[in-house]
């Protein structure tokens, strides 16, 4: 098993080198430069981006792109939050109530199918340009996402099971408590490293419409000044906050659903 794991690292490591090595060769290629998109005017080096990122940390602009970052991260952790909660609570809601399920679940499948692309402005107007339409945004998107899973984790019980537990003499709050949330739960964490990138999605959009600050913000200078440096440091720093996001949620997933056999073996 260590030495399964000590291949896929040394695997990933080589992938990632071999990325790094053709983006920063290949743009140099006259005839590629000249035929293709790879032109470091669009896509940048690894090398310009790595000088681009020590000098908005650490270097002669240490700082900014901590701010811009900071701001970003913080709208997205706490709109996948909000959107969680309220999701998680209406998917378990709904998922017990017949009369709750046909009053409320039509207008909620309604709103999932539009873009929230499209809301977006919508929700500028109402919460300004500043923090408060960034998380609004984020927590629309993860709302759907983890409100869909904990319905059918609160749904999808065996009848049988629930009829083994009232034949023990459990009460409707016991089985509940018991069976119906955990599952619940167990569902939702299955959505929430896919709810945590979408969070960070939507923070992004909103930040295109105008946000001061922000990564999003970044990426439309950087568009409108033709820097393919800035836009690419934007990117990767997205990239890296949301695999960082996505393995914290499998820990805590495993530390939460410990009752698992998955989990339960590899402890």
């Amino acid at each position: 098993m260590a030495r399964h794991a000590a291949v896929v690292r040394a695997g990933r490591l080589l992938v990632l080198v071999l990325f790094l090595a053709a983006w920063e060769i290949l743009p140099r290629v006259p005839v590629l430069r000249a035929r293709t998109f790879l032109d470091p005017n669009f896509v940048s080096l690894p090398s310009l981006v790595a000088a681009r990122l020590w000098e908005t940390t650490f270097g002669a602009k240490a700082g900014y792109l901590w701010i811009h970052a900071g701001a970003s991260l913080g709208a997205a952790l706490a709109g996948f939050v909000a959107g969680s909660l309220v999701g998680f609570a209406m998917g378990l809601a709904l998922s017990q109530s017949e009369a709750a399920r046909g009053l409320l679940k039509p207008f909620i499948d309604a709103f999932s199918a539009v873009p929230p692309v499209l809301l977006v402005p919508l929700i500028t107007l109402v919460f300004g340009l500043g923090t408060g339409s960034k998380i609004a945004t984020s927590a629309y998107i993860v709302f759907f996402v983890v409100f869909y899973n904990s319905y059918k984790g609160g749904s999808a019980l065996p009848e049988s099971l629930q009829a083994s537990c009232r034949l023990l003499g459990g009460s409707r709050w016991a089985l509940l408590r018991t069976v119906v949330i955990p599952s619940a739960i167990g569902w939702a964490f299955t959505a929430f490293p896919t709810a945590v990138g979408y969070a960070l999605i939507g923070v992004v959009v909103a930040e295109f419409f105008g946000s001061p600050i922000g990564l999003g913000s970044i990426i439309v200078t950087s568009m409108n000044t033709g820097s393919a440096t800035d836009l690419m440091v934007s990117i990767l720093v997205l990239a890296a906050m949301g695999a960082a996001l996505v393995g914290l949620m499998r820990l805590a997933e495993q530390r939460v659903l410990h009752w698992r056999p998955e989990y339960r073996s590899a402890a």
